[in-house]
């Protein structure tokens, strides 16, 4: 099959093209993957990159970059090196792949066996994307931690999500953080925590500051890039139907702990 970029992909190969630094916010189903191997065949051409690491959900990791890969002429090319497997781990030490996967609960180990054995060594990618970035909202997260270290190895930064914030706008400044090493929203998550936020007398409860999301919103002018579904596509209004569904006895049991649980 032929490619043939969507309006809201051309918009999305133009701002990670312009941008060594991008976080793409998007709906599902307005094209990020392919939008973005666009990009990464196009920088692979040109020689403005050696390889990529994708870092993804382990079912996206599986399943939906690979099926990308194949499903378009344009990017068949390009190797595709999983590495999880001894294969991935041999291409990535002889640089025999364009493209390697990698699954977020895979990439604590990694970095400390393949990066933490021989940081000096030469790596076969200088450009890292994070699929569903939102997976790194938590500031404490050891996988975070982990790759920190390595983050100015890369000259490109790419992160992908739907859902940018799931909770509240704290969870922009570690996601963001992965892509620009803290320039916009800072380094440290409780001194943006302080700086954006108020909390209760016991400090239990965060609120964001009068006027916090329109300074957040701005500092991230220059990185970030939403598209909402409903400018892009025409989709029906949602139509909601109860369904009841009688459960076998044992399930049911479970049902029950469940919901006094």
């Amino acid at each position: 099959m032929k490619y043939t970029p969507m309006p809201s992909q051309v918009l999305m190969e133009r701002w990670m093209l312009a941008n060594p630094e991008a976080a793409i916010f998007a709906d599902m189903g307005l094209g990020k993957t392919a939008a973005t191997l666009s990009v990464i065949s196009r920088l692979l051409l040109d020689f403005e990159i050696n390889g990529v690491l994708i870092v993804a959900p382990l079912r996206v990791a599986l399943l939906t970059w690979p099926a990308e890969i194949a499903k378009y002429e344009e990017f068949k090319w390009m190797r595709i090196a999983d590495l999880r497997t001894y294969e991935g781990k041999q291409a990535w030490d002889l640089c025999t792949a364009h493209v390697y996967i990698i699954n977020y609960d895979q990439l604590q180990s990694f970095c400390s066996e393949v990066w933490g054995a021989n940081r000096k060594r030469e790596m076969p990618v200088d450009m890292v994307v994070w699929d569903e970035l939102s997976r790194c909202k938590n500031a404490k997260s050891k996988r975070v931690k982990a790759f920190l270290p390595y983050r100015a190895f890369f000259k490109r930064h790419v992160g992908l999500t739907g859902s940018p914030t799931p909770n509240s706008y704290m969870d922009l400044q570690p996601q963001i953080r992965l892509l620009d090493g803290g320039k916009r929203l800072g380094a440290n998550f409780f001194e943006f925590q302080r700086r954006y936020f108020e909390s209760d007398y016991m400090g239990y409860h965060w609120e964001m500051k009068p006027h916090s999301k329109r300074l957040i919103e701005n500092k991230l002018g220059d990185i970030a890039l939403t598209l909402r579904k409903e400018d892009y596509m025409e989709v029906p209004p949602t139509t909601y139907i109860d369904e009841e569904v009688k459960f076998p006895p044992p399930l049911m049991k479970q049902y029950r702990e469940f919901q006094k649980t």
